[in-house]
């Protein structure tokens, strides 16, 4: 696949326009447009920018040829002379395999093995629905997108992944779905209170369209015990029921030195505007000061506000 279409179908997956993309680059969206359309071909910064915007790995614009069945061919030589690629036929059907004769290095060994495990749990089951079908094929489709940036340092996504999924599961009978925005408010400040660490941010995509964001430190995810774990599986839950609803929502990751964070970007003006608020509230929690009366009655009146549905506003 050609760069510029690589950088077109990264761009789609993950909702954005021309104009954004380049915003995040600082260029016109009519250079990501000549990008795309192969008028023109990015340098290797530019190319590190795009990668980085996206939050993908920069090897996803290598130049891989597949253009003919020829080349595919002789991408399987290769890989049988320096790998050990056995080829096998059964009735009309052909499978690859390597043989077990030393020439898979280790780290090679649990690539691998990590893409066995992440193919077999985003597999779609008779039982899914669609939304679980299509968020699977996402899913799936990210992480190959991100690999191997994705494993390397502390990012831990995966490793969130695993460890609230039986928390949000355990939900699926017992919690209604978020209905309102002002259910949102409450939620994340039941979570600023049990001590989770949480920043927010809001900026205007397009005219009249917010998107907000909300990142949260890995580390401290991983480390969450009772309530505040739980608390963090009910968010998880109603970002499922608001998706559902059909909104615009993004995980993203980011990086601060040594420490990796997970971001959630939710394209909404209700929630961008919530989130501009929840900063008072945050500072307010963290100086001791929110349960007093004045704040009290500010937060009230804050939340009806919001007293919005959020289906109906999508």
């Amino acid at each position: 696949m050609r760069i510029g279409d690589r950088i077109r179908q990264i761009r789609m997956l993950k909702g954005l326009t021309q104009a954004e993309l380049g915003e995040k680059i600082h260029l016109k969206g009519d250079r990501i447009r000549q990008y795309e359309n192969s008028v023109r071909t990015p340098k290797a910064d530019k190319i590190a920018e795009i990668a980085a915007a996206l939050d993908v790995d920069v090897s996803v614009f290598s130049d891989l040829d597949i253009s003919s069945d020829e080349k595919i061919m002789q991408i399987f030589f290769e890989l049988e002379e320096k790998l050990g690629l056995h080829l096998k036929k059964e009735e009309h059907s052909f499978s690859f395999c390597f043989e077990d004769d030393g020439k898979l290095s280790d780290s090679l060994r649990n690539y691998l093995d990590m893409w066995f495990e992440k193919s077999e749990k985003d597999t779609p089951e008779l039982t899914d629905s669609q939304y679980e079908v299509e968020r699977k094929k996402k899913d799936y489709t990210l992480w190959k997108l991100r690999f191997p940036s994705l494993i390397q340092g502390e990012n831990s996504q995966e490793e969130i992944y695993y460890r609230f999924r039986p928390l949000v599961d355990g939900l699926s009978d017992d919690r209604p779905p978020m209905r309102v925005f002002s259910d949102m408010i409450k939620q994340l400040t039941k979570m600023m209170q049990a001590g989770i660490e949480m920043s927010f941010g809001s900026r205007q995509v397009k005219y009249a369209v917010l998107e907000g964001r909300i990142s949260f430190s890995d580390q401290q995810l991983l480390s969450l015990t009772d309530p505040a774990d739980s608390y963090f599986a009910e968010f998880l839950w109603d970002i499922q029921s608001m998706e559902k609803y059909g909104m615009e929502i993004r995980l993203e990751s980011h990086r601060d030195g040594d420490r990796s964070y997970s971001d959630y970007v939710f394209r909404n003006n209700e929630i961008g505007t919530i989130l501009s608020g929840m900063k008072k509230i945050q500072e307010q929690i963290k100086e001791g000061i929110f349960d007093t009366q004045r704040n009290q009655i500010e937060y009230e009146d804050f939340i009806k506000g919001f007293n919005i549905s959020i289906e109906d506003s999508i």
